[in-house]
């Protein structure tokens, strides 16, 4: 029996999930037979003008499109239909006989809300422009992929750093609360190699007894007041060495991620990129599944940057990170492992969500679901070391 193709295994479970009351638009209209005609044969000619392995059709519409490709594309040359509404995209799937919901086939379906996820999950499986022709469906919907085409067409690999290339030195940079779940745990998975932890506590003074660490640690101290943004800018300017990687007490680097970051830095150089974005895995219900779907992943964070005099974060909540110096990377299989369901209990978690709501001064609020759509870790490929490291630059700023 055929194993379902991943990006099948990882549609099923996004469509698993569905908000009560989620409202559907109409089905949409299929295309004029002068309109499905006109986008088959562009594509057909492409795939004679620049033969390829794979086609990406963004957009599903009524299906006749991808009906058609299916029928009419070369041997050897399989489609992945790419949708952003789940709702639409559920329906599709329940159809008998359908192209996409055929097991074996050569066609698959992609659902997902968020452009970067499909945008990871292209790569991260070989859909780029060498292998890869990327068609738009017709349609008022073109626009929705706007950020996913100009990804796709723009993203360059990053290649590996000169052999002579000098190892970054690096700091760990982290704000903390002496009642912050999981400390030991968070400073035992520092190697001995990073040059410096830089720990700004939440307090008027350090503790007194801090978890024990490989690597030297400056304990500071200074009181949050509500304020994300300039609490992280107190701990960078207590930062020292070329680069700095932001972690969280409740995040952890996947196994080998620590050789991969100094693997990411050593490539930045000089004159590569001066930020790297790490995908983000937030583990629940369990330590054996990931929160994907609607947004969830990647949940890209800009946690990897080389120090500058213009480096800052702004906004109290929901802080972001400017003056990094462009390009900007993207890794894209060495993953922080968030594991904030899993340390605390609803009631803790709903107590941090409430405090991100204070300092958000009523222009943010957070809400907690019983529900999530949940993957296996293995759908999302991460890299075992610096040798399988895959990451991407973009000459613009992905914030």
């Amino acid at each position: 029996m055929t194993a379902p193709h991943p990006f099948a295994r990882y549609t099923a479970e996004v469509l698993r999930f569905g908000f009560a009351g989620q409202a559907q638009a109409p089905a949409p209209a299929p295309l004029a037979p002068g309109a499905l005609r006109a986008a088959l044969d562009g594509c057909l000619r492409a795939l004679e003008r620049e033969p390829r392995e794979h086609v990406l059709l963004l957009g599903l519409g009524a299906g006749d499109l991808a009906r058609a490709l299916d029928a009419a594309l070369p041997p050897g040359v399989d489609l992945t239909v790419c949708e952003q509404d789940t709702a639409l995209a559920r329906a599709a799937l329940a159809e008998p006989g359908a192209p996409w919901a055929r097991a074996g086939g050569r066609t698959v379906l992609l659902a997902d809300t968020s452009p970067w996820a499909h945008f990871l999950l292209w790569t991260l499986h070989g859909l780029t422009p060498a292998t890869t022709h990327l068609r738009l469906h017709p349609g008022p919907q073109a626009g929705d992929w706007a950020l996913a085409r100009r990804l796709f067409a723009r993203a360059a690999p990053l290649g590996p750093a000169p052999a002579a290339a000098p190892a970054p030195t690096l700091t760990l940079a982290a704000i903390l609360a002496p009642g912050d779940p999981g400390l030991g745990e968070f400073f035992a998975q520092v190697p001995p190699w990073v040059a410096e932890v830089v720990a700004l506590w939440d307090a008027t003074a350090p503790p007194a007894a801090p978890p024990a660490c490989a690597a030297p640690v400056r304990h500071l101290a200074r009181p949050l007041g509500d304020d994300f943004a300039a609490q992280r800018n107190a701990m960078l300017a207590a930062c020292r060495t070329d680069w700095v990687l932001v972690l969280d007490a409740d995040e952890r680097l996947v196994p080998g991620g620590w050789q991969g970051v100094r693997e990411l830095a050593r490539r930045g150089g000089v004159d590569g990129p001066g930020l790297f974005l790490l995908p983000r895995r937030t583990l629940h219900p369990d330590g054996h599944r990931v929160l994907a779907g609607l947004g969830l992943w990647p949940d890209l964070q800009p946690r990897l940057v080389r120090r500058t005099p213009a480096l800052h974060y702004e906004r109290p909540v929901h802080e972001r990170l400017t003056g990094a110096r462009g390009p900007f990377g993207v890794a894209l299989d060495l993953s922080i492992v968030h594991l904030n369901r899993l340390l605390r209990d609803p009631e803790g978690v709903r107590a941090k969500l409430a405090g991100f709501d204070r300092a958000g001064a009523g222009g943010v609020r957070h809400t907690l679901s019983a529900d999530y759509p949940a993957l296996a870790p293995e759908l999302l490929p991460e890299a075992h070391g610096p040798a399988d490291l895959q990451a991407v630059t973009l000459p613009f700023d992905p914030a």
